[in-house]
């Protein structure tokens, strides 16, 4: 990850990190990356605080590798710090996977004097990773540990991802529900009330929450998720001027978000019959990077330029689930972003949906 580090170093005063958490925290990304700007660089910011808000405003500016860039350096250089901690062991759960970081919070112990929150971050996290590891009764002893400390919106989509592993989905939408309930238009409430939705086709009401969520929150991540049930549904124009609108929220795009939109639009391409633009996108979808290089689009381009009759798009190939969980987790289910192929669509039961971070 070193190209992502430079050698002038910004720091950030208490006062200047309050004014853009608190747009961060409304769901403004692009206002509050506009301040963050004007401090300098997100890339160059130092010290542990710092470093956690700029890697979660990279994340949901389009930049997975910068933010893994500063919860890492951030857990490196302050290894006990509460909220470095958290988000490191988020990194290792998404990157690495439930043993490493079950491994990491067995092996680390938090501060005491962490505040509540953060302390009840600390015991759903570890529900987060025992579910992973199929361990649900452990799982859900941590989240009684995390309630009782009190209640909060982030505990009730640990909930909500709980529930929907053991495919109990009435109870999971109703605990999404229950977060939006606790932190209106919560970003990551948002996106799994609507991937609930999704799954149950209620397609309707899907598009009515994302569509009103967009009115209000200045997130790629929504317009992406609300762009692959646009095309679900074949509403192809609103589709693309979703995708355009990812793209404009979207300042720090790194290499893989730029080829999951460029699939996307392969995608449109095909259903709209427009092959040519379709086979420009699936060239870019492809890569050339080895380590975002797409088969399944390396393969896509080859019946395109090949092509004799129509040709299957990636939401067709992966079902309607899988493409739900594409777009749903650009910012979520971290194992659906990494490649941003369609490989990536695990049919993970990870879903986590939005929840990359609070």
């Amino acid at each position: 990850m070193n190209d992502v580090a430079h050698t002038a170093e910004i720091l950030v005063s208490p006062d200047q990190r309050e004014r853009i958490l608190k747009l961060y925290d409304a769901g403004l990304y692009l206002q509050a990356y506009r301040v963050a700007e004007a401090i300098g660089p997100l890339r160059n910011w130092r010290g542990t605080q710092a470093r956690v808000l700029a890697g979660r405003m990279a994340g949901n500016l389009g930049s997975i590798r910068m933010s893994d860039w500063h919860f890492v350096h951030a857990w490196r250089k302050d290894g006990k710090n509460p909220e470095a901690m958290w988000f490191f062991a988020r990194y290792l759960l998404g990157t690495r996977g439930p043993l490493a970081a079950w491994r990491f919070v067995q092996q680390h112990q938090y501060p005491k004097d962490a505040p509540k929150d953060l302390q009840s971050h600390w015991c759903s996290q570890h529900a987060a990773i025992l579910g992973a590891l199929r361990d649900f009764d452990a799982a859900e002893e941590w989240l009684r540990k995390a309630e009782a400390i009190g209640e909060q919106a982030w505990t009730c989509l640990e909930w909500a991802a709980f529930f929907a592993l053991e495919d109990r989905h009435e109870e999971a939408e109703a605990a999404a529900r229950r977060a939006l309930q606790l932190h209106p238009w919560y970003r990551p409430a948002v996106q799994w009330v609507a991937h609930f939705l999704t799954q149950k086709e209620r397609d309707d009401e899907a598009l009515d929450l994302l569509t009103q969520a967009t009115g209000r929150l200045e997130s790629s991540a929504v317009f992406s998720q609300l762009a692959i049930l646009q095309i679900e549904v074949k509403r192809y124009d609103d589709a693309s001027g979703s995708l355009d609108e990812a793209e404009r929220l979207a300042p720090l795009l790194d290499t893989s978000m730029q080829q999951w939109l460029d699939a996307r639009r392969c995608d449109l391409a095909c259903h709209q019959g427009d092959y040519d633009k379709a086979i420009d996108h699936a060239r870019k979808a492809a890569g050339s990077d080895a380590r975002t290089k797409s088969k399944f689009y390396e393969h896509l381009l080859k019946l395109l330029t090949n092509r004799t009759g129509t040709v299957a798009t990636s939401c067709q190939l992966v079902g309607r689930s899988g493409a739900d969980k594409l777009a749903a987790c650009r910012y979520g289910a971290r194992g659906s972003v990494g490649n941003l192929s369609i490989e990536a669509a695990r049919g993970t039961e990870q879903a986590h949906t939005a929840c990359l971070e609070i």
